[in-house]
């Protein structure tokens, strides 16, 4: 048989009893989650299966060598890979370990959206998962099925420069991951968004950097015979991390759990690739309570000349028709009052017993949730009534 599809066949057998018994454990502890573990740990034995069967079928007996193996190349790539593979491990198992029994939302989304089908469609998930291990393992099997005469067993540029791509990707990989782990290790960062470090130049650094370890095994496979094969896998990775499992689903729960706070880290902090954040927002960056409390302030001091309070309402529902009547009738309510405070703290600045900041402290603390321009606007209203 062919070495190529003895080796393919052999990984495909590989994990097929590697995704079921994880399949079987994680029904067993009832955390799915684990599957992520297994599947970062699980590339080490891969990519030795290869080896070794390779250096099997590649035995001269006669010559006790490997006349037509790359062997420094083949324990190279087969290095990089246990170093990268035993480290993403060994961060995903402390992660999952840290959350047991709870599981990751992820799973427990779909828990919730399979249903009674849960069991069947999760084996499922799993086999491609193990499906998956083994079409990336592509850059590392080309190079490992490399033959060149004894004189060209030294590694070539493209593989020094593949090897310089990879480590570049797991220090900024680790990296990122020491810093997030950092930042929620604090309990006063509770509900914030982290960025920290690299977090504040991409919003994914840990999945890019992921992302170029993949280009440094591909790169490294470009000085096998078909190595250019090899770019499917980070194109693969790419894909999946960009519009699949990786922030699609990660950013669509950050912004459930931070709100505001996340939207504001998206419009200014590149999604993927590490780069300079965005100066400026775009307009009207606060929020929809503000919004709608800057423009109650606004109509509520119409109110005290020609509108009154009923139209006043009545204007602020046409601007907000999304929002209920009890829902603008609260917020109106909180502006009026902020309204009618403007006439006492009017005075006290006009005879010179208050100060422009303190005005606005004192607003602040007794009215809270307006932005800091709604409040520099009623002391200056204020001011003029009082006048």
């Amino acid at each position: 048989m062919n070495l190529f599809l003895f080796l393919v066949l052999a990984a495909f057998v590989f994990v097929i009893v590697e995704m079921t018994a994880t399949f079987l454990a994680a029904r067993r502890v009832r955390n799915f989650g684990i599957v992520d573990v297994v599947w970062s740990f699980g590339f080490t034995p891969i990519v030795w299966l290869y080896v070794g069967l390779a250096a099997w079928r590649t035995y001269d007996a006669k010559l006790d060598a490997h006349p037509e193996w790359n062997w420094p190349a083949a324990l190279t790539i087969a290095g990089l890979v246990t170093a990268w593979s035993l480290r993403l491990g060994g961060h995903l198992f402390v992660r999952v370990k840290s959350h047991h029994p709870v599981e990751d939302v992820r799973y427990a989304k779909l828990r919730q959206e399979w249903g009674a089908q849960t069991d069947w469609k999760m084996f499922g998930f799993f086999l491609l998962q193990g499906a998956l291990q083994v079409v990336l393992s592509l850059p590392w099997l080309l190079v490992i099925l490399d033959t060149k005469p004894m004189r060209q067993f030294a590694l070539s540029p493209l593989a020094w420069l593949g090897a310089g791509i990879w480590l570049a990707g797991l220090v900024g990989e680790a990296i990122a991951d020491r810093q997030l782990a950092a930042f929620r290790s604090n309990p006063v960062n509770k509900g914030k968004v982290c960025q920290l470090g690299l977090w504040n130049y991409s919003r994914h650094p840990n999945y890019f950097f992921e992302w170029l370890i993949w280009v440094g095994y591909a790169v490294f496979a470009l000085s096998a015979p078909w190595g250019w094969l090899g770019l499917l896998a980070p194109a693969l990775m790419w894909h999946f991390l960009v519009n699949v499992t990786g922030i699609p689903m990660t950013e669509e729960l950050s912004v459930k759990s931070k709100g505001d706070a996340y939207r504001d880290y998206q419009r200014t902090t590149s999604a993927f690739v590490p780069w300079f954040k965005r100066n400026q927002l775009p307009a009207n960056p606060e929020s929809e309570e503000e919004r709608v409390l800057v423009a109650a302030f606004g109509v509520a001091k119409n109110a005290y000349g020609k509108l009154g309070h009923a139209n006043a309402k009545e204007e602020l529902q046409l601007q907000f028709p999304t929002m209920s009547f009890d829902q603008i009738t609260e917020f109106y309510l909180r502006a009026a009052a902020l309204a009618d405070a403007c006439y006492e703290i009017g005075d006290k600045l006009h005879d010179g017993k208050l100060s422009d900041k303190a005005a606005i402290e004192s607003l602040r603390a007794r009215f809270p949730g307006f932005s800091t321009d709604t409040y520099r606007g009623a002391v200056a209203w204020g001011l003029f009534i009082a006048r």
